[in-house]
């Protein structure tokens, strides 16, 4: 089932389905929790920093260079540096240890099916972006993929959201809606005028979520058409 956390947001909007839906990549569409905890862990150790694979699993989400820098200290070479080290993991091997969540395949048909058209914003860089959408089955679902370059230097979640927006042609922001599960992706959304929903099957909980305030709650893949449709 699917919870309207904050009614008093919907109250004022329409209650036909949306058009448009922007997703977050890892963690809403994709489980790429196994690939990228390694390729983390390699980046960590080079640096000299070692701790638990879940409290690394917490880490995905934001720019892996920008947490080196601004979390650990460390200069922006030498993250660049440790960063190198985790992609060429990566590249070679932890691109392809990803899966879609349960019943996401069948979620993005029946959002098809009813003409939404659909896109992607993330913050992984794009060429391992399209490398695991490509290995799951799903990059035909998407109008668009907006992603980050190699060091994850490019832009921000929110800048990404509105190219989403300006590609899939949305001249209507109650049209279209965000869906992640980490809090840069509904403040992303919010950045950009659209309701959003936060899922909870991702990396991100309940506390964060439910902090961030997102329009809409989402316990499953299978919540969201409800959500959407209407």
């Amino acid at each position: 089932m699917f919870l309207l956390y904050n009614l008093k947001v919907i109250t004022f909007r329409r209650f036909d389905m949306y058009k448009y839906v922007v997703f977050d990549l890892d963690g809403t569409l994709i489980d790429t929790s196994e690939g990228t905890v390694k390729m983390f862990k390699k980046s960590l150790n080079h640096a000299g920093i070692f701790d638990t694979d879940e409290n690394i699993k917490s880490l995905i989400g934001p720019p892996l260079t920008r947490r080196l820098v601004n979390d650990f200290g460390l200069s922006e070479e030498r993250a660049r540096e440790a960063v190198d080290v985790g992609n060429k993991y990566f590249f070679e091997k932890g691109v392809y240890e990803c899966q879609v969540f349960d019943n996401m395949l069948e979620t993005l048909e029946e959002l098809k099916d009813r003409g939404i058209k659909m896109s992607v914003a993330t913050s992984q860089p794009e060429e391992t972006a399209l490398m695991e959408m490509e290995h799951v089955g799903i990059h035909n679902y998407f109008e668009t993929i907006q992603a980050n370059n190699l060091y994850q230097t490019r832009g921000t979640k929110s800048e990404f959201i509105k190219t989403c927006l300006k590609s899939m042609d949305v001249k209507d922001k109650l049209d279209a809606i965000m869906i992640g599960d980490k809090r840069p992706d509904i403040l992303g959304g919010k950045d950009n005028d659209l309701d959003t929903i936060g899922v909870l099957y991702g990396y991100g909980d309940l506390k964060e979520i439910k902090e961030s305030e997102p329009t809409h709650i989402a316990d499953l893949p299978v919540d969201i058409p409800k959500i959407i449709l209407g």
